[in-house]
């Protein structure tokens, strides 16, 4: 196995205007991440926008096992996946990255002059069939069995030692941008604690509407004052109607009604 020299990232090539872009990115990527699978959807959807590329994908590779699982799911075909798999300890990146804690983003180009590259099995066998020249891998997690890895892929156009240089000052914030979504999905769940991630993380505004006229019904008396239909227990119970009504929402009261129905009662 052999660990290349780091790229040395030259911050004159970088403008204002590539920082405040990717200042933008991790600011989308991050913001109310509800998990790993939420934080791939929006890597594969962001950081094309910095950094062009045809194919785009969140990796994991097992090391021991040599497989990789590659997102979004269904992108590949299977015949794809397996010639990757059978020449997965012959990839030019997965080399220099597996087990290096010190992995920076690489382009294959790093590695080897493209005749060298066109002479593998690997690029002739899987690489040229879905018409792919050119590779660049951000590592985001390296550890002794898993490399984590968004890969950029294109057709004609190389990756220019700008937008390595873009990607790798992006690089250590989205890794932990990715550990963070990854604690979140081992994150222990009480009940009382669901509704409040749910509505932090992935609710729609009409569904926090709703949560709230729930938590609110939750903490009402069950003695009705006035009559007919706009009887109240309560204040809360009052503001939950005006909520309901004007959402469209189910009536205040029947989630617990129908609770005592099938005994069980809150």
């Amino acid at each position: 196995m052999f660990h290349p020299q780091p790229p040395a990232v030259s911050a004159n090539q970088l403008s204002s205007r590539d920082l405040r872009r990717a200042l933008d990115v991790l600011h989308a990527l991050g913001d109310c991440c509800a998990g790993s699978g939420d934080f791939a959807r929006r890597g594969i959807e962001l950081l094309p926008r910095l950094i062009g590329s045809d194919l785009t994908t969140l990796v994991v590779c097992d090391i021991e096992s040599g497989h990789r699982i590659v997102r979004p799911e269904g992108l590949l075909s299977r015949r794809a996946t397996e010639v990757f798999d059978h020449y997965f300890h012959e990839h030019p990146l997965v080399r220099a990255h597996s087990r290096n804690t010190n992995a920076v983003t690489t382009r294959i180009s790093d590695l080897m002059r493209p005749s060298e590259f066109h002479r593998l099995p690997l690029y002739n066998d899987y690489y040229r069939p879905i018409r792919i020249e050119h590779t660049m891998a951000m590592p985001i997690h390296v550890d002794e069995r898993f490399l984590v890895s968004f890969v950029f892929n294109r057709e004609r156009a190389k990756f220019c030692e700008r937008e390595r240089d873009l990607s790798e000052v992006l690089r250590p914030h989205v890794a932990n941008l990715y550990r963070y979504s990854v604690a979140l999905d081992r994150m222990p769940l009480l009940p009382s604690d669901l509704s409040r991630r749910r509505t932090a993380l992935a609710l729609t505004p009409r569904e926090r509407v709703e949560e709230i006229v729930k938590q609110l019904d939750r903490i009402v008396g069950r003695r009705d004052a006035g009559m007919g239909p706009g009887r109240v227990r309560s204040i809360p119970d009052a503001i939950a109607q005006v909520l309901a009504e004007h959402t469209g929402l189910r009536e205040p009261g029947e989630e617990h009604v129908r609770e005592v129905r099938e005994g069980r009662p809150k």
